[in-house]
């Protein structure tokens, strides 16, 4: 179906992918409606929400490597049939953000989320207020009701006053930790975010720091870390601070990674 549509430029052009959203657009509909035919919708907070940013890998072309490497090798089906439909194109285009799954930049982190919860949550209302999903369960538990169990640690904070009262939020960091293909870390502090790698990629990033200012730069473009020393340091105490609470250790500097 969507192999046969037009193509729009500059937009997503990748009719597996599409099918994919359909199908899951179809599917989370029916489940909405079944709360509603139950009468189960205002009694059930629906939270549809993305573990990280668009896949930007083709599949494809990853699929053409291995059998380049191993002319005897078997093709799954899936990838047969997304050669088939789509051939070495990636999944998905994060217009406007940079990276995707796998980095630490706003395409890789930047993610949906959405919550339903009718005569609560106002139908169609707005936040810009930056939460990660450590956040969920605190929220959960403050919309159900529930008091957060003694002498367990929690690390994020609710956001359920932000859902329900269109409150703006409270200041504050939002980390995350990527210990993959060298590994790396960001904090994400006001309109400021700082990216600490762990290894040199030329080509990928440059340098161990980037520094950006997501507010003038939403795509990431300039990195300011050369020009504002002192910033990079001030957001890298927090990320030493964030060590420090949870006891974990950053990867050793590894400068030759590729």
């Amino acid at each position: 179906k969507f192999a046969q549509k037009e193509s729009q430029p500059d937009g997503h052009t990748n009719p597996v992918y599409a099918a994919m959203l359909k199908t899951m657009d179809d599917n989370f509909g029916r489940v909405m409606t079944a709360l509603d035919q139950l009468g189960m919708a205002d009694n059930t907070i629906v939270v549809f929400f993305s573990d990280n940013g668009g896949n930007t890998k083709s599949m494809g072309a990853s699929e053409q490597k291995r059998k380049m490497a191993n002319p005897k090798s078997k093709t799954y089906g899936y990838t047969k049939i997304y050669n088939d439909f789509a051939g070495i194109q990636y999944p998905t285009k994060n217009l406007g953000l940079r990276g995707g799954k796998a980095t630490l930049y706003e395409g890789g982190e930047r993610v949906p989320l959405m919550v339903r919860w009718p005569a609560h949550i106002p139908a169609g209302s707005v936040s810009d207020t930056v939460v990660n999903n450590i956040d969920l369960y605190p929220t959960l538990l403050e919309l159900t009701g529930q008091a957060e169990p003694d002498g367990h640690v929690i690390d994020g904070k609710s956001f359920a006053k932000v859902l329900t009262e269109g409150d703006k939020g409270t200041s504050r960091t939002s980390v995350s930790y990527f210990p993959y293909h060298g590994g790396g870390i960001s904090v994400r502090d006001g309109d400021w975010k700082l990216i600490r790698q762990y290894a040199r990629r030329p080509g990928i990033y440059e340098g161990f720091f980037e520094l950006f200012n997501l507010k003038k730069d939403l795509g990431e473009s300039r990195n300011l870390a050369f020009d504002m020393p002192e910033k990079v340091a001030e957001l890298n105490e927090l990320i030493e601070a964030h060590f420090k609470h949870t006891g974990g250790l950053p990867p050793k500097p590894n400068p030759d990674f590729q």
